[in-house]
């Protein structure tokens, strides 16, 4: 098992700070993770959002200057809004400056404000992230790349600087959508038909259709790595653990909210997004997480004892999942409580599960 982070600089209006102040908080965490032996981190992207950085890229940039060791990652850059040669561009130079240590998250995005205001048709999505990811394979993999499809041609280009890693920087595609019967949702059939690893699956039901659809396109399972994404905090005392977090996932929750809804994301899950509405208070939150009433985006809360933690990451390896995200610098909380928590999962969880 692999164990991962995620820094996205949340700087939500409650628990608000300077920006400056927050990014190098950021950047601080990564070095801290380095040095805990954690194997990955994490940023994304979203625009007009105080959740999350507008330039995945830059940010990943920073944390390859402050490490050596640690990979980096984007989990997720929404290929759709851009021009896939940016991408690729921007993936291979932070693949050169971190020596090798990149690996390319992309998902397909879904918020109608980003689409809106940067003219891209959301009903494009799907199109523009199937050419955009043949475009980034082709680019990172070829020196005289020449493709034509409806929304992107490139006429015997080639990309500089080229990519560390060979044939290119492992890339990861996000899946939320669950299975119905024997369905494969779109963004597990295009991770399977490009060899990506996939980030995001909710639970074991989402494994069966990735690697079905991987045998589909001749591809072996046991060579691809799934992420599990667990909202996830560890303190010496479940209560101390939940009275440490509960504020800021729901400052997180709310920030959601708005944004899902209007997509229509999850609308068909029982219980809504979250669990109920409204959403509970920050004491009623830890007995309504653990009775399974509220949960993030359909995966439950791992927040308690390092022994608890490590239960519900061993539920996850016995799954098949190989990589446990945790998202512990969530909603504003203060980077000390992170870094506690950091420092426990380090010392008491990741250790059960190496070799």
């Amino acid at each position: 098992m692999k164990f991962g982070l995620f820094f996205f600089a949340e700087n939500p209006e409650e628990f608000r700070m300077p920006d400056a102040e927050n990014y190098q908080q950021a950047l601080e965490l990564t070095e801290l993770a380095e040095e805990l032996g954690f194997d990955q981190v994490w940023t994304a992207e979203h625009h007009f959002d105080a959740q999350y950085p507008p330039n995945p890229f830059i940010l990943c940039a920073a944390m390859a200057a402050r490490t050596s060791r640690i990979r980096i990652g984007t989990n997720i850059c929404i290929l759709p809004l851009h021009h896939p040669l940016i991408v690729a561009e921007n993936a291979a130079m932070v693949d050169v400056l971190s020596n090798g240590r990149f690996d390319l998250g992309l998902g397909v995005g879904y918020e109608k404000t980003e689409f809106d205001t940067l003219d891209v048709p959301r009903r494009k999505r799907g199109g523009r992230m199937e050419e955009g990811m043949q475009s980034i394979i082709g680019l990172m993999t070829e020196e005289n790349f020449k493709f034509r499809g409806r929304h992107f041609h490139f006429d015997g280009v080639t990309m500089l600087p080229r990519p560390v890693q060979k044939p290119h920087p492992p890339i990861w595609v996000a899946a939320e959508k669950r299975p119905v019967g024997d369905e494969i949702p779109p963004a597990i059939e295009r991770a399977a038909k490009y060899g990506c690893h996939l980030t995001g699956p909710r639970d074991a039901d989402m494994l069966g259709p990735y690697e079905r659809a991987l045998r589909k396109y001749g591809r072996e399972p046991g060579d691809y790595y799934r992420n599990a994404i667990r909202n996830c905090y560890v303190g010496e005392t479940k209560k101390q653990a939940w009275r440490d977090y509960a504020p800021h996932a729901l400052a997180q929750m709310r920030g959601y909210l708005p944004k899902y809804t209007e997509a229509g994301i999850f609308e068909t899950m029982a219980g809504e997004m979250f669990g109920r509405l409204p959403l509970p208070s920050a004491e009623d939150l830890p007995r309504l997480a653990e009775s399974g009433e509220v949960h993030f985006l359909g995966k439950p809360f791992v927040v308690g004892t390092p022994d608890e933690v490590c239960r519900a990451v061993e539920e996850d390896e016995s799954r098949g999942i190989t990589h446990f995200l945790a998202w512990m610098q969530i909603g504003g909380i203060d980077a000390r409580k992170t870094r506690s928590s950091m420092k426990l999962f380090a010392r008491e969880v990741m250790p059960n599960f190496r070799g």
